[in-house]
């Protein structure tokens, strides 16, 4: 008895550990940001944003953001990513690293090759 009550929870600490792993949301975050990347330039980032503006229009403009445990675009309200408790952003164009650090203290790291604003101009000349 003592044997099955071990091996159950064992069992159940896998399965908790299942449900906690956030890796699916990191990987949707990495596609939809790549996705991003290819529709803007990146004028300039912070600690606290990536300031953008559309490929198509460069007047109009929006940033990505972490605020209340969630990273966003405004203006409006694109949600991205949930739970995070903290994010690191690294510059070196044309590639920019976000490494990022969830409530449930996992931590996920990604480089993104990116068009910083003036970088399709200078290569095309």
């Amino acid at each position: 008895m003592h044997t099955l009550m071990i091996s159950i929870k064992h069992y159940q600490k896998i399965d908790q550990n299942l449900r906690h792993d956030r890796t699916f949301d990191w990987q949707h975050f990495t596609l939809i940001m790549e996705s991003e990347f290819e529709h803007f330039l990146i004028e300039r980032v912070t600690q606290q944003e990536i300031h953008l503006c559309l490929k198509s229009n460069v007047y109009e403009k929006s940033s990505i953001v972490l605020k209340n445990k969630k990273i966003y675009r405004r203006p409006g309200h694109h949600p991205y990513l949930y739970h995070v408790k903290s994010w690191d952003l690294v510059q070196n164009e044309p590639f920019i690293t976000i490494s990022v650090q969830l409530t449930n203290d996992q931590v996920f790291a990604h480089t993104f090759h990116t068009n910083f604003d003036g970088v399709d101009e200078w290569n095309e000349k």
